[in-house]
């Protein structure tokens, strides 16, 4: 607990997940913009987390050699041009007021995953991180509806369906739920031999065919802890490791 709290005290420069999210208020200068919320994951390029996997087979048995380690960053972000075009974000552009910003979400250095925004200026129960694509090495997709992925802020309770693609498929769709927005998550500390506690944790439940996974979200980390199961057995859980805030480089 003590190596993830240090390495979260630094600062990031590259807040760009706020740029933006203020919109310009209309009326005289005393009329203040909407008020946006954050994301309920930190948003800047450069942005990385570590965590510990631990995989089971179909009868909840551990799997040995299980993976150990398994990384996921932001390696890369885009300014959104109306609904339609992305712009590769840069020294030279990043302070421009684009629409939105979207960010590249990335699981163990593959160079593709998923394009992600968060939307903090929508009506409330519609705020939260959207999915609007997918990214291929240098190759770009944006779907021609967003998906609503985790909803922040959110009240307990609340639910939506979540569709992976934008191909109209419900046989793929999953139920997403927001089970308490007050939720505690342990991780243990092997150099300290206690554990660290995150707490007032959003715990989302998403089920799908012959599935049902579990995150924890920390609202300043992000996800520190997941479980999913298949059939119901246990087949997979991760626990976060370390939160490496971005460093100020494109």
């Amino acid at each position: 607990m003590r190596t993830l709290l240090a390495i979260f005290s630094l600062a990031g420069l590259l807040l760009l997940a706020s740029c933006g999210a203020y919109p310009t208020a209309s009326g005289a200068p005393q009329n203040p913009p909407f008020p946006a919320t954050q994301s309920i994951l930190p948003l800047a390029i450069g942005n990385s987390w570590s965590y510990s996997l631990t995989a089971y087979d179909s009868l909840g048995n551990r799997i040995a050699p299980s993976r150990a380690d398994l990384e996921l960053t932001l390696p890369g972000g885009f300014g959104l041009v109306g609904d339609t075009q992305l712009v590769t974000l840069s020294w030279q552009n990043y302070n421009q007021n684009f629409a939105a910003y979207v960010y590249k979400y990335e699981w163990d250095s593959r160079d593709s995953g998923a394009l992600v925004v968060h939307r903090g200026d929508y009506p409330q129960g519609s705020r939260g991180l959207y999915v609007v694509g997918w990214y291929r090495s240098t190759a770009t997709h944006l779907f021609a509806a967003e998906k609503l992925w985790l909803a922040y802020p959110a009240d307990s309770g609340s639910t939506w369906t979540y569709a992976p693609d934008s191909s109209g498929d419900t046989a793929s769709a999953a139920i997403m739920q927001v089970l308490s927005t007050q939720a505690s998550f342990f991780i243990p500390d092997a150099g300290a031999m206690t554990a660290g506690r995150f707490v007032d944790c959003y715990l989302y439940k998403e089920t799908g065919a012959g599935y049902e996974s579990y995150y924890y979200y920390n609202p300043d980390i992000g996800c520190v802890g997941y479980c999913r199961y298949g059939n119901g057995k246990l087949r997979e859980t991760y626990i976060l490791k370390t939160f490496s805030p971005a460093s100020a480089s494109f």
